[in-house]
């Protein structure tokens, strides 16, 4: 049943895309393709159908629901939006998260605030070889739902979850691609703060990737002025001009902590290191947020299983992180 109506979906939308609407409003497409499954099933058997940017939300009379993902051509039935677990018994950690439940997935889970994880390691770690991810209380956490099942990414098979409601962010979300622009694949730090970053505006602990982001964007937007960082001009290429409508969506540049969380959690029983690493897309070398000293920034070097000290003033790559 499912099958054939995937392939009721897809007719309809070819059929739509060769109206030559696809410069219409959300209503026609929605309209378009709602009068198109009714002919096939009968009149009143769709009650709605919404679009966002990458996906149809297709609900019935009946109220089964089914996402059409209209980049890949899948559809998934979203019929049980039942809550995911709030107990500690299951961590979703390794699962993909779709964060805005429009049928694109974002990212790979690398770390669950109701379960949390304090980790010793020689491999990744702080200084000290020890990072600690904290819990939230299940109570303040918003619900989430999978939204799709056995989904096939470069993490391997995974269901899929989205949020509901309101609440307390309960993940931590790691990008699957590096963050790029059209004009750039790799950014500056700050290129002309290099020994002028005084006072240092970051931290290396877990859950403070967010608010170095924010920092560093305004110490940045500050520069030329008192409040900025003396004497270190603005340059077109520095990662605090390119990430700013990024980080107003959400996402930001992890700290030391949360890179070493990503490392070691994400896939169960083998740290992410320099003998699989490029099997899950990423590259050799990645810059973190953490401020080491005025003139050194945390570079994570995936290829020598290990953080060393760079300056701002070198191009690095650079992935998103995110909480939902």
């Amino acid at each position: 049943e499912d099958a054939k109506l995937e392939e009721q979906i897809k007719l309809a939308y070819q059929e739509y895309q060769m109206e030559e609407f696809i410069n219409q409003s959300e209503t026609v497409v929605e309209n378009f393709i709602k009068g198109k499954l009714n002919d096939v099933y009968g009149e009143g058997t769709i009650s709605d159908i919404s679009k966002t940017v990458n996906a149809l939300l297709i609900t019935f009379s009946d109220e089964k629901k089914y996402t059409y993902n209209i980049s890949n051509g899948i559809m998934t039935n979203i019929t049980s939006t039942a809550n995911i677990s709030k107990t500690t018994d299951e961590n979703f950690v390794g699962y993909y998260a779709d964060i805005d439940a429009d049928g694109e997935v974002d990212g790979v889970i690398f770390a669950d605030l109701l379960v949390g994880s304090i980790k010793e390691t020689q491999q990744w770690g702080d200084e000290n070889g020890i990072y600690e991810i904290p819990k939230k209380n299940a109570e303040n956490l918003k619900n989430y739902y999978i939204s799709q099942k056995n989904y096939n990414g470069i993490f391997g098979y995974k269901d899929v979850l989205s949020p509901k409601g309101s609440g307390d962010d309960r993940f931590y979300v790691m990008s699957l691609t590096n963050f790029t622009t059209s004009s750039y694949t790799s950014f500056y730090w700050y290129k002309n703060a290099s020994g002028k970053m005084t006072p240092l505006l970051t931290s290396n602990n877990f859950g403070t990737g967010k608010t170095n982001t924010g920092a560093m964007i305004e110490k940045w937007n500050l520069a030329g002025t008192l409040q900025g960082y003396n004497n270190a001009p603005q340059d077109n290429r520095d990662i605090w001009k390119n990430i700013q409508t990024k980080y107003e969506q959400g996402w930001f540049i992890p700290s030391k902590a949360e890179w070493s969380a990503f490392l070691n959690e994400t896939i169960k029983n083998e740290p992410i290191g320099s003998t699989n690493y490029s099997e899950y897309g990423l590259n050799a070398h990645y810059m973190s947020s953490s401020q080491i000293s005025n003139n050194y920034v945390w570079r994570l070097r995936i290829v020598i299983d290990r953080f060393d000290n760079r300056v701002p003033n070198e191009t690095y790559t650079f992935r998103l992180s995110a909480t939902f």
